[in-house]
């Protein structure tokens, strides 16, 4: 893989990325519907497409492409469908979609991204920034002797599932960057069960399963983040074998394959 390979990949994933959040955003108009079809909430938000056809005429499919993450719905069309279903929004601005990358990211990034979490987590963090005089993003800091963090966040995540998920993950990126391996092996732990109990929330129960194979790819995959060619997979691998030094089952080969399995051009 050559470096125009690598930022096509990239491109790929961002697209899957914006699917994978649009049939987010559906099947949550679905749920909160009582189950109406893709063309029934077509009918619902845009009657006036239905007006002048004839029962012979082809009906609009716009909305059976936004179920397949096929398809992202204008910024003034996710605001019309939060009249209606206010959840739908929440989830289709969350923060969490600003961290779905494999680039490092800026301080200021990160702050952004903690800043958008519900305040009941957000603050936990922004207090121990004040107190310790240090930018939010680096993990180390924030989790050094600060063991209690990690219970905090469990229990924060029977309220707020989808803002924890978002701290784990972002800081799990961190680790990863700054080869922090006790807390690369916890944060990813900690990302894989918040991600359960995400994925077990009922307003979710009609998303197929390829959206949550999906998150769980990525937590698999952050470890090759950098990784460009093939044959860096194995040096990384050595230089970097301490983070899956309290892991088994860690594989770079196999995030790897994960990587590539994320970025490559084919459908959600």
């Amino acid at each position: 893989m050559d470096q125009k390979s690598y930022i096509q990949r990239q491109k790929n994933f961002r697209k899957k990325v914006r699917g994978i959040r649009t049939m987010i955003w559906f099947h949550l108009m679905k749920y909160y519907s009582g189950g109406l079809s893709a063309s029934q909430l077509e009918l619902f938000f845009e009657p006036e497409k239905f007006q002048h056809l004839e029962p012979v005429d082809q009906k609009p499919r716009l909305w059976d492409r936004y179920e397949h993450g096929e398809a992202s719905p204008r910024p003034e069309r996710v605001e019309i469908v939060a009249l209606k279903y206010p959840e739908t929004a929440i989830w289709f601005h969350h923060p969490i979609w600003n961290i779905f990358n494999f680039d490092s990211r800026s301080a200021i990034e990160t702050d952004r991204i903690i800043l958008g979490l519900a305040p009941e987590v957000s603050r936990h963090f922004l207090h121990l920034a004040e107190r310790s005089s240090f930018e939010l993003r680096f993990v180390k800091r924030i989790f050094y002797k600060n063991s209690e963090i990690f219970e905090l966040l469990t229990k924060l995540s029977k309220k707020y599932p989808l803002d924890t998920l978002t701290v784990f993950i972002l800081f799990l990126n961190e680790a990863v960057d700054m080869s922090y391996s006790g807390y690369f092996f916890n944060l990813k732990i900690c990302s894989l069960t918040v991600l359960e109990q995400v994925f077990n929330l009922p307003q979710l129960q009609l998303l197929p399963p390829t959206v949550k194979e999906f998150f769980e790819a990525y937590v698999h995959a952050i470890p090759c983040k950098h990784v460009v060619f093939i044959d860096e997979v194995e040096l990384i691998g050595k230089s970097l074998c301490h983070l899956g030094k309290r892991d088994d089952h860690f594989s770079y080969t196999r995030a790897y394959e994960m990587f590539l399995s994320l970025t490559n051009n084919d459908v959600v």
